[in-house]
């Protein structure tokens, strides 16, 4: 079965084709020049609500009252340009190595949600398959291959005016979940004693001690890179390797499977969470588990959704073994096929799919045409 669905998706990507030969156009000029990336989000589809997101900051960018975000794309050449090129800091971790970006975000929720509620996905804004041809078949073969061998939690609908794929938040195969403390909740222990902060003690509240670990990395000459010191994150404290809840999102440390305190690793264990990601994401795959599992009023969880599936920087999504490249549809960035903008856009969002409330919607739209002329000139003018 998995070498017929990998069949399929390889001959729908027309076999031999390539990324890189993808990004060129007949006469062998890179494609990509013709397109630039501009990342923005907002609490609701509204396009007026949406604001331009530094890519890489190491500021977190305000939603809401609820919810932050923070995104992070390696070798960043998007807009706007003062983006730093990458996150040493974040994809120089270990865990992190083979990431080509990273969809964080803290979210308080304003009342109690059951977590079989919750979902995080994608969307877009028009349909691919009319607006630029892309075969339905490629997409849903694609999906089949995403289900059975990266996350078994997500479904999808391609047929629709704007196709989604989406999953329960607390159950995604490439996201980890830091329980974060509850507003104006009292501490049921203690401080930690001095025995009680060896190594060896509570290890699940501090699942990556080397995170504020930064190595050397070189990267792109036009571009900044993001840097610890220009973080407005403390280090994790001294009294307390355990304690992480002095941390400000988007540290790294709060992006790691765990909780930040005694009292929020006891919110982690009264709902038989885990404390190992994979663990729990196998755990929370169980419609029945996640509605044992309620999110509660103000208290804020840390999710970091993350993976390498995502050529940003030639436009192709990289599935295991083979890549399926966007830019063979998208053409010369001289319009869509039905005529009018050529742009793309993909949108992450976080819903409850019970009452529809929408939390936020981040918009991924690679600009193209006079959408990216007028853009440039706007990215100019705020320099």
């Amino acid at each position: 079965m998995a070498s017929m669905i990998k069949e399929k998706v390889v001959s729908a990507a027309t076999g031999t084709s390539s990324t890189e030969k993808a990004k060129l156009d007949a006469s062998g000029e890179d494609k990509t020049k013709n397109f630039r990336l501009r990342i923005t989000a907002g609490p609701t589809y509204d396009k007026s609500l949406q604001r331009i997101v530094t890519v890489n900051s190491p500021e977190p960018h305000p939603v809401s009252d609820n919810v932050a975000v923070s995104l992070r794309i390696r070798d960043y050449t998007g807009l706007p340009s003062a983006s730093p090129a990458t996150v040493p800091e974040y994809f120089d971790l270990p865990q992190h190595s083979k990431d080509t970006f990273s969809v964080a975000f803290a979210f308080t929720p304003p009342k109690d949600i059951p977590a079989s509620n919750l979902y995080f996905g994608i969307d877009t804004g028009h349909n691919p398959v009319r607006k630029f041809g892309i075969p339905k078949s490629l997409i849903n073969t694609a999906f089949k291959i995403v289900k059975e061998f990266i996350d078994p939690s997500l479904s999808c609908d391609a047929g629709v005016d704007e196709p989604w794929v989406r999953g329960p938040v607390v159950a995604g195969a490439t996201t980890t979940l830091c329980v974060g403390d509850r507003s104006g909740a009292a501490s049921p222990t203690p401080p930690p004693t001095a025995a009680e902060t060896a190594p060896a003690s509570s290890p699940h509240l501090s699942p990556n001690p080397n995170a504020t670990t930064t190595t050397s990395s070189s990267s792109p000459p036009s571009r900044p890179t993001s840097s610890p010191s220009a973080s407005r994150s403390p280090s994790p404290p001294t009294s307390s390797a355990h304690d992480l809840s002095t941390l400000s999102f988007p540290d790294p440390n709060l992006l790691v499977e765990g909780a930040v305190s005694p009292e929020a690793q006891a919110h982690r264990k009264a709902n038989s969470l885990p404390s190992d990601a994979g663990k729990r994401r196998k755990h929370l795959n169980s419609e029945r588990n996640r509605e044992k599992f309620v999110l509660q009023k103000g208290r804020k969880y840390f999710f970091d959704f993350s993976n390498g599936y995502i050529d940003w920087k030639a436009y192709a999504l990289k599935l295991p073994g083979f890549s399926v490249p966007v830019l063979k549809y998208l053409g010369n960035g001289d319009g869509a096929k039905q005529g009018g903008s050529g742009s793309h856009k993909v949108r992450f969002f976080l819903k409850d799919v019970v009452t529809e409330e929408v939390y936020f919607v981040i918009m991924c739209t690679l600009l193209t045409g006079e959408d990216l002329r007028v853009a440039l000139e706007e990215d100019g003018k705020g320099r």
